[in-house]
C-alpha cells in the first residue's frame, strides 16, 4: 500500500513533464507538509515584497517621470507581475534537460491571471467592483484578442518562428505605443461614443 506521498511523487513522474522534484529527498510522509510551508513562506514574502517594494518604486517612478497610470500597468506592473514566469520558461527552455515549459505554460498563467486574479482582486475590494471605461476596456480586450489571434496562428503548425516572435513583440510595443498617447486619442473616441 501507498502513502500519499509515494503516491503523488509516482504520479508526477508519469504525467507527462519531467519530474525535477524532492531534490533533499524528503520523501517522508512529513515531506508534503514541508513544501507546503515552503510554499507559505514564499507566498508571504512575495506578498511583502510586493507591499513594501514593488508597488511605492512604481508609484515613485510614475511621480517622478510623470508617466500615465496606465502605461506603468502596461509596463513596469505587467513586467514585474510576470518576470517569475519568464525566468521559469528561460531555465524550462534553456537549462532544463527536457524542455519542460510550453504553451500551456503561458495559456495557464494568462487564465490564471485573467480568471483567478482579477476575480480575486474584485472579491476583496472595498465596493467589490471595479471601475473601467467602455473604451479603455475596449483598447485592452482588441489587444488581448490580437495576442490571442496572433497566437493561435503561429502555433499552428506546432513551431514558432524568429519572425513570429518578433511580431509578437511588436503587438506589446504597440500596445504600449497606444497605452502612452491614449489620454490623447481618449477625449475623441468619448465625443465619437457619446
Amino acid at each position: 500500500m501507498l502513502n500519499a506521498t509515494d503516491f503523488l511523487i509516482l504520479n508526477a513522474t508519469n504525467c507527462g513533464v519531467p519530474f525535477y522534484g524532492d531534490p533533499a529527498e524528503l520523501r517522508t510522509r512529513g515531506s508534503i507538509a514541508l513544501y507546503l510551508i515552503g510554499v507559505i513562506y514564499l507566498c508571504v514574502g512575495l506578498r511583502v515584497v510586493s507591499d513594501e517594494y514593488f508597488a511605492p518604486s512604481i508609484d515613485g517612478m510614475i511621480k517622478m517621470w510623470g508617466i500615465p497610470h496606465n502605461v506603468a500597468g502596461a509596463t513596469f506592473m505587467a513586467i514585474g507581475a510576470s518576470m517569475p514566469e519568464l525566468m521559469a520558461s528561460i531555465v524550462g527552455t534553456f537549462i532544463a534537460a527536457e524542455n519542460a515549459t510550453g504553451s500551456g505554460t503561458v495559456i495557464g498563467s494568462v487564465l490564471f491571471n485573467q480568471l483567478l486574479i482579477l476575480g480575486c482582486c474584485i472579491l476583496v475590494s472595498p465596493g467589490q467592483q471595479m471601475q473601467m471605461t467602455f473604451i479603455e476596456f475596449s483598447r485592452d480586450l482588441f489587444f488581448y484578442g490580437l495576442a490571442i489571434a496572433l497566437f493561435v496562428w503561429f502555433f499552428i503548425d506546432g513551431q514558432v518562428t524568429a519572425t513570429e516572435s518578433w511580431s509578437l513583440f511588436g503587438c506589446y510595443i504597440a500596445y504600449v505605443m497606444m497605452c502612452i498617447v491614449w489620454y490623447k486619442i481618449e477625449p475623441h473616441l468619448f465625443r465619437l461614443v457619446s
